[in-house]
């Protein structure tokens, strides 16, 4: 299991940078979670080897403030030593910044480590103007319940080092982090304990033409699930002949083309083929509940949504002033 470590200190960094980088998953309309799991057995570094840091150097000549929220400064220094921690644990984890292609990853990781940056000040004047603030014992506890999981405070001070970290700046960086999970779960409270919600079966196809021969089988007499498992190009629900289980109406879990199909069909009921980016849908709804309980999973993917909501509507009423050009 991965570490608390730097990465979930700054949560939004996980579901920006992380997320940017990383391969997408096969099925593109499954449900996403949401903030990854922060609990672990281990303080892990992130310091790779000397042969694989990243081409990219501080700019140091350049403005002393990066970047205004409202007034309040994103220090370079700041920046660049988030750039080159957060570079480190992407290259702990395989990935390379060697070569024309890693220098603009590098890049791109510079661009989102800021507007990361921006949204965690955002999140903490937030956090502020609600007066969320976080308890000294709390934030203790936290700390020390990191120390012990690291396998103690000798190992816990050599992290710290190895990752050119405070401990007046992993102080910090807890706060904020407890902070962010705060905002969280106000914002999950918001979620309803229940939703319309309907029991989906899909066929995705590259095709109009496959989609409609498909379509006309079906209309004829084929089962459902016998041609997804044939011919369905979504690998997470082909093998369960297509099945996507319950999904709750109103949501971004499906393709806004697919939900306004299955909005308008009742138990049994076939549409398609639904064009979409991904291809051609056929949609069979299985069952349909107008008050269905969320599943955990559901429940963290919508507080996700939500959360991703708020942080674009404080953006939309902050004054935020950029100072770097970082290129690419």
């Amino acid at each position: 299991m991965r570490s608390r470590l730097l990465l979930s200190a700054i949560l939004l960094l996980l579901v920006y940078v992380v997320g940017a980088c990383s391969t997408p998953a096969a099925d593109p309309t499954s449900e996403s979670p949401a903030v990854a799991p922060e609990t672990t057995d281990t303080l892990a570094t992130v310091t790779p080897p000397a042969d694989t840091q990243p081409e990219i150097a501080p700019e140091i000549n350049g403005p002393a403030v990066v970047a205004e929220i409202n007034g309040q400064a994103i220090q370079r220094l700041d920046f660049e030593r988030q750039v080159a921690r957060f570079q480190a644990a992407m290259i702990s984890q395989g990935y390379s910044f060697s070569g024309e292609e890693g220098k603009e990853a590098a890049i791109q990781v510079r661009k989102q480590v800021l507007e990361a940056m921006i949204d965690q000040v955002l999140i903490e004047q937030a956090a502020t103007s609600r007066g969320i603030t976080v308890d000294d014992d709390v934030l203790k506890q936290r700390i020390q319940s990191d120390i012990e999981v690291g396998g103690g405070q000798e190992k816990f001070d050599r992290w710290l080092e190895m990752n050119g970290l405070t401990m007046e700046e992993y102080e910090q960086m807890m706060r904020s982090t407890i902070q962010t999970e705060e905002m969280i779960r106000q914002l999950g409270t918001k979620i309803p304990e229940n939703m319309p919600q309907v029991h989906v079966r899909q066929i995705l196809v590259a095709t109009e033409e496959e989609a409609q021969s498909l379509l006309a089988q079906l209309n004829a007499g084929a089962d459902f699930e016998q041609l997804a498992q044939t011919h369905s190009l979504d690998e997470s629900s082909r093998s369960k002949g297509g099945d996507r289980g319950f999904v709750p109406l109103g949501t971004s879990i499906l393709p806004p083309e697919l939900e306004a199909a299955v909005s308008d069909l009742s138990a049994g009921e076939i549409a398609g083929p639904v064009a979409s980016s991904y291809g051609y849908y056929i949609v069979q709804v299985v069952e349909v509940q107008q008050a269905r309980a969320l599943s955990a999973e559901m429940r963290q993917g919508l507080t996700q949504e939500s959360f991703m909501e708020w942080i674009q509507a404080q953006r939309t009423g902050a004054d935020i002033e950029r100072f770097v050009d970082l290129g690419g």
